[in-house]
């Protein structure tokens, strides 16, 4: 429950940035990693 939560704030977050050309992707994956564990 406590991640899902967390992703969908993240995505709340993160997608209008993205999509309006505000955020790029690199910056976007440096802000998800500060939140949760990303493996490559």
């Amino acid at each position: 429950m406590r991640e899902s939560g967390r992703l969908g704030f993240l995505r709340d977050a993160l997608l209008p940035e993205l999509l309006s050309g505000r955020l790029r992707v690199p910056e976007a994956r440096e802000a998800v990693a500060e939140v949760v564990d990303i493996q490559d």
